[in-house]
């Protein structure tokens, strides 16, 4: 038998507690262009995988500071992120993503 995570609100939140913070973070010229969240679980945690698309263009000085992001704390309530990294998308295009495990406390 398949088990199916379930939608939780607390990982919604979580979402975007990590939005608001990484807008913090990057420059204005940094937009994002999509997001999302899935559940995930191991044999002993749980927690979400968020992802954000960033459009950094050609400014060399943005994409610098984007990729502080995988270096940072990320402070959440009853939760922490357990991993962050950082991978260009489409170097062409200035595209990035950024991909962060949350873990519940």
């Amino acid at each position: 038998m398949q088990m199916i995570p379930r939608l939780s609100p607390r990982d919604e939140s979580a979402h975007d507690a990590l939005r608001d913070q990484l807008v913090a973070l990057v420059p204005p010229s940094v937009r994002i262009t999509a997001q999302g969240w899935r559940p995930w679980a191991s044999a002993s945690f749980a927690g979400a995988r968020h992802w954000f698309d960033l459009a950094v263009g050609d400014t060399p000085a943005a994409a610098l500071h984007a990729m502080a992001v995988a270096e940072r704390e990320w402070p959440l309530p009853g939760a922490f992120v357990a991993d962050a990294a950082l991978h260009e998308a489409e170097p062409q295009a200035g595209q990035w993503r950024v991909e962060l495990l949350v873990v519940d406390d």
